[in-house]
């Protein structure tokens, strides 16, 4: 099973980083390319304010966690898909 959270250093701004952490967390390709679009359409301001369509692909990524379709805990998918965006956004 994936861990809480990647072991991969997510960098402000490199989108790479973003992509393996998760890439290592188990996250369909299809949902990593329309967080991506996501991103780059409407980036998030602040860590409690990530946007509707940011938000809305965290939705359905932890969706997913609770159908058992990623390999996440549904109770930490929130929290750690945010943690790494953020993170990637510099926010």
């Amino acid at each position: 099973t994936a861990t809480m959270t990647a072991r991969s250093e997510v960098r402000t701004g490199d989108w790479d980083s973003l992509k393996h952490a998760l890439v290592e967390l188990r996250i369909a390709q299809e949902d990593i390319e329309s967080l991506r679009e996501a991103i780059s359409h409407e980036p998030p301001k602040s860590s409690k304010d990530l946007g509707g369509a940011v938000t809305g692909g965290i939705v359905k990524m932890v969706g997913k966690a609770a159908e058992k379709a990623i390999d996440i805990p549904f109770d930490v998918a929130t929290a750690a898909l945010s943690a790494l965006i953020c993170k990637f956004c510099g926010v």
